[in-house]
């Protein structure tokens, strides 16, 4: 009913070992052992490592030094909103705080809802402050068809802070006539061709 070792798993091991070989022996000697009788502990041992040790200590959860906290998806008022029409543009906001001013990068990727990627990118950002920011993207021509699609952004430092990243995701209503992941703005036009001489 308590922690009898913690450590290396080969070392753990073979001392269970060890000690479930001792019970076996006493029960050689005495007709009765730990493997005999319910709730027993098994024999402490004397030789080789010492069956009980200090846990180690817990380390408490780092605090990244940049951090992005939430991320929604806006329309051009600002109103967060989960569906868009193919056309429409929109802005994603993230909510980054940073434990001092650290020049950084940030970068999108765009999937459709089964993980074909149609956009990833990565931006220099500049120096940002210490404390809370709001970063927002505009993504004023999107070109996103009907669908449910996944955007995450991520922001981070030099080599020595690891990247922070959140996603998020929003559908987009198909034009009429339209299929597909993607709505390029085209136009179409027809010219009539001059006729040749037979």
């Amino acid at each position: 009913g308590r922690t009898r070792m913690v450590g290396d798993p080969e070392q753990v091991v073979a001392d269970y070992r060890r000690a479930v070989s001792a019970a076996e022996d006493e029960a050689g000697r005495t007709g009765q052992s730990a493997l005999s009788t319910p709730g027993e502990a098994l024999p402490t041992l004397t030789q080789g490592a010492p069956l009980e040790t200090a846990r180690p200590p817990v380390k408490a959860p780092q605090t990244p030094p940049l951090a992005i906290t939430g991320l929604k998806v806006q329309d051009d008022a600002g109103t967060a909103r989960e569906q868009f029409s193919a056309g429409e543009s929109l802005f994603l906001s993230a909510d980054v705080e940073s434990q001092s001013a650290l020049a950084c990068h940030v970068s999108l990727e765009l999937k459709t809802a089964d993980g074909q990627v149609l956009f990833r990118g990565t931006h220099v950002l500049g120096t940002v402050p210490a404390g809370r920011s709001e970063l927002r993207l505009a993504l004023t021509r999107p070109g996103l068809g009907g669908g449910r699609f996944l955007a995450a952004v991520a922001v981070g430092g030099d080599a020595a802070t690891s990247a922070s990243r959140v996603e998020t995701t929003f559908e987009v209503s198909a034009k009429p006539g339209a299929q597909g992941p993607l709505s390029p703005e085209v136009g179409w036009t027809l010219h009539a061709m001059a006729e040749t001489a037979a």
